[in-house]
């Protein structure tokens, strides 16, 4: 009888105790892998963004603050779409 007992004690430890152990691992391991997936994503993220915006002038329609090639102080400059801006006449008025 007292055999009967330990062997049902073992029965009802594997029927439980394997799956729930197996849950713990499994859980554990499946956050360690999001984590460590979110953490190479970010990095990689940062690494194919960099250098995006160097270089990068924002211009806006509105009046000049210094004349320049016949526009006085306080003249309207406008933007239109498909305004190319050489980066040697920026820094000449800029300048």
């Amino acid at each position: 009888m007292h055999i009967a007992r330990r062997f049902i004690g073992l029965i009802l430890i594997l029927f439980f105790g394997l799956p729930t152990l197996f849950g713990i691992i499994w859980g554990t391991v499946a956050i360690v892998v999001l984590l460590a997936f979110g953490m190479g994503f970010k990095r990689q993220l940062s690494v194919n963004m960099h250098g995006i915006g160097e270089s990068v002038a924002i211009m806006f329609p509105g009046r000049t603050t210094k004349p320049f090639e016949g526009f006085g102080i306080g003249s309207f400059i406008g933007c239109l779409q498909f305004d190319q801006v050489n980066p040697q006449r920026i820094r000449q008025v800029l300048l």
